[in-house]
């Protein structure tokens, strides 16, 4: 992703820091006057003073705002760089929860696995898909996205997830940017999709694949696990 926020945020802040130093250096140095002369002269500065650190106070919060951004941003993986794609595999050992693997490709472009505990045999993976206007793409911002949560569903009922808070959070749960620019919608160019697959069964004999397409997200059967001793359902 592209520094160029980080770098923005970076000078907003030493910027609104050094506003505030300056106001602070004005008043240390009236008190040394005051406390020499005894008597304190109020001048017209005062106004110019409040003015430096209102601007201050401001440039550092939009500073903060764009380390936040910077943060959301680098936080998901590039379509260009990575294959959209998330595999699963499952371990059901005796007397032990059931887990799931899950291996994908993380932002630095590295093979990370996770192990997730189920409650539920049958789930939901949820994905965002980020695609960014000309404006954006200018500084350097890229389309992206990121595995987000598992929804964990009956056996009678599949519920729209979107709006739900999922049962189990990846990487960090649903996005604040996604939160930010549906919020401002219209005024933001970037648009967010949120997807979900179909309804995945656990079966430790066999392997999943999630490949992240145009616009869903879908799953293909891998090859089947042998069964081993270790195994029970």
């Amino acid at each position: 992703m592209s520094s160029f926020f980080l770098l923005s945020g970076t000078v907003l802040f030493f910027v609104g820091l050094g506003c505030l130093i300056i106001v602070f250096a004005k008043i240390v140095g009236r008190l040394k006057a005051y406390r020499l002369s005894s008597v304190y002269v109020r001048k017209r500065s005062n106004f110019r003073n409040v003015i430096l650190t209102i601007a201050g106070i401001v440039l550092i919060s939009c500073a903060q705002g764009l380390y936040w951004f910077h943060n959301q941003a680098r936080s998901f993986v590039l379509l260009e760089e990575a294959v959209p794609q998330i595999e699963l595999s499952f371990i059901y050992e005796e007397y032990r929860t059931p887990r799931v693997v899950l291996k994908t490709i993380d932002r630095e472009h590295q093979l990370s696995s996770q192990v997730v505990p189920l409650a539920h045999d049958r789930f939901q993976l949820s994905a965002e898909v980020v695609k960014w206007g000309r404006l954006f793409e200018v500084f350097g911002l890229k389309d992206c996205y990121q595995f987000t949560g598992i929804y964990y569903v009956s056996e009678n009922s599949a519920p729209n997830l979107l709006h739900l808070q999922p049962d189990y959070d990846l990487n960090g749960g649903p996005s604040g940017l996604r939160s930010l620019i549906e919020s401002f919608q219209g005024f933001i160019p970037a648009k967010v999709t949120t997807m979900v697959t179909p309804v995945i069964v656990a079966d430790p004999e066999r392997d999943y694949v999630i490949e992240l397409s145009e616009d869903s997200l879908f799953f293909r059967q891998g090859i089947d696990n042998p069964p081993t001793a270790d195994y029970s359902k």
